[in-house]
């Protein structure tokens, strides 16, 4: 193995396409934004966010002479595997939006070499290997796939916060579209992970993946239907969760705000995308509309706070602490935050924006400052528990934060504020879950 390349410089690409080039292989990244590409050549990690190991890791492998981004295609002509790792959003409709993948398909079937190892890392709906990946490279190579090149689809399993580690000491499914696929794709994978690879079929693999993080989606929408029942009830879902975790075999999740990233709010409709119109699917359904409502619901916990206050949601400020998915990340892929936002925005609130890790998007204004953020506010919804916003649960902080606010509401969408401190510093207090 000489050569490689990987396809999509984001959360999955970058952190293969540097563990293989640690392992000593050359490895081009392929990425269409000409921004990226030339921050990765000079050595500069492109995104934000704790990333343990990944900037130092990437200026060591430049300076050995093993990476290097691009977006020419005609740079893979030689690669022994190319990998694939580009987003696979969702349409409005709920069905997959293969735009990202086929372009990319089309482009390595153009310099496709008899030999070459395909992987598809991008998650993608039961069946797509050999229905969508298998005749493009085909038709566009003029070769025979599971004979001339091999094609594999081996799911990432990373996650923000810990992408090099994931990469290397999770297992992996490794799916061909035949043995010999399988088995290369073995031989090539093994070079970097070092926990267990288990061999498979690429349609066992696509439906693995999903129905994993499908199973997630479903454990967090118990957690919020639960913390929606201990509301109602006047009990706090946290020390409800507590106490049923004291049972052998039980583990609820936290509730929270919604599911955000860009696998979880999409991989249950993709699992049901492979069977639609074949087979029910009720129960991804319900997990789906749960976990979806709670960004309303937060809303709905707004607007009651206010009231209290004898203000509405409109003409009132309201800053909004977080904006990313996932604490200490710049992950704004399918933000609950972002929904939330929305929804008071259409209320008629005045917003303001502040999280440590995210300083630009396309379409909200982000405060420069956690201070810039809540002066003059009605309300602060604490939506995303970074790290450096648990030092906000103090009866100093409170007290500090409060002088700024115009009218001292607070809501908790991620368990991180005591209740009582908050009430005793003066705030008209509620968050998910806090009956």
């Amino acid at each position: 193995m000489k050569k490689i390349g990987v396809i999509g410089m984001g959360y999955v690409g970058i952190p293969v396409a540097l563990a293989f080039a640690d392992a000593g292989i050359k490895t081009v990244g392929i990425d269409i934004s000409a921004d990226r590409v030339s921050q990765l050549n000079k050595g500069v990690y492109p995104l934000e966010g704790e990333e343990p190991g990944i900037a130092d890791l990437l200026k060591k492998v430049q300076k050995k002479g093993n990476f290097s981004a691009s977006s020419d295609y005609s740079e893979l002509k030689d690669a022994d595997c190319i990998l694939i790792c580009v987003q696979t959003p969702l349409k409005e409709n709920k069905e997959p939006d293969h735009t990202y993948l086929k372009s990319a398909l089309e482009s390595v079937s153009r310099i496709l070499q008899k030999g070459t190892l395909v992987s598809i890392e991008s998650t993608i709906a039961p069946l797509t290997t050999q229905t969508v990946a298998l005749p493009i490279l085909e038709r566009g190579s003029g070769m025979k796939a599971g004979t001339d090149f091999y094609l594999v689809h081996c799911p990432e399993r990373v996650t923000p916060g810990k992408l090099l580690h994931n990469l290397r000491k999770m297992s992996r499914i490794v799916g061909g579209i035949n043995d010999a696929s399988t088995k290369k794709a073995l031989e090539f994978y093994a070079k970097i992970v070092e926990a267990e690879l288990h061999p498979s079929d690429a349609l066992s693999a696509e439906i693995t993946k999903t129905a994993e993080n499908s199973y997630r989606d479903m454990e967090i929408a118990f957690a919020n239907e639960l913390a929606l029942i201990c509301e109602q009830l006047g009990v706090d879902a946290f020390k409800i969760r507590d106490l049923v975790n004291t049972c052998p075999f039980r583990y609820v999740h936290l509730p929270g705000i919604g599911v955000g990233g860009h696998c979880i709010p999409k991989d249950s409709w993709l699992l049901m995308y492979g069977v639609k119109g074949k087979t029910p699917t009720p129960l991804l359904k319900t997990v789906r509309e749960i976990n979806d409502s709670m960004p309303a619901h937060t809303a709905s916990l707004v607007a009651a706070v206010l009231a209290k206050k004898g203000k509405e949601v409109k003409n009132s400020k309201i800053a909004i602490l977080g904006f990313s998915y996932l604490p200490d990340s710049d992950d704004t892929r399918s933000t609950p935050a972002r929904v939330l936002y929305k929804f008071l925005k259409q209320a008629g609130a005045s917003l303001a924006v502040f999280d440590p890790f995210v300083h630009q998007d396309s379409e909200v204004k982000l405060s420069k400052t956690l201070e810039e953020a809540v002066s003059g506010s009605d309300c602060i919804i604490l939506a995303t528990a970074h790290t450096s916003f648990k030092s906000l649960n103090s009866a100093s902080e409170l007290k500090r934060i409060r002088q700024l606010l115009r009218t001292p509401c607070l809501v908790d969408g991620r368990n991180l504020f005591d209740k009582k401190l908050a009430q005793e510093a003066g705030y008209a207090f509620t968050g998910v879950g806090k009956g």
